[in-house]
């Protein structure tokens, strides 16, 4: 029997790849409210991880950035903070 550790299976995160000039100008707005997921990220050995994203269309440029994880001993690990677009 398998078990997965954590609490939920992953599913796939739509993420918007603006790379042409039509997409770009694109009027729909982006009113995405989690920006970024990536439940496979990894840590590198000097202990960072590098991640980028396109940004929503919300005037309010301020992030709640939430960090979970599992350690590889199944500990649950939680980062938390504020930052603002440059």
């Amino acid at each position: 029997m398998y078990r997965t550790i954590g609490y939920a299976e992953s599913v796939e995160f739509y993420s918007p790849i603006y790379d042409t000039p039509e997409k770009i100008a694109d009027e729909k707005p982006d009113i995405r409210t989690t920006l970024y997921w990536n439940p496979y990220l990894q840590i590198g050995p000097d202990g960072t991880a590098q991640i980028e994203f396109y940004s929503n269309d919300h005037k309010n440029q301020q992030y709640d950035i939430a960090i979970e994880g599992i350690t590889p001993d199944g500990k649950t690990c939680r980062y938390r903070k504020d930052i603002s677009a440059r």
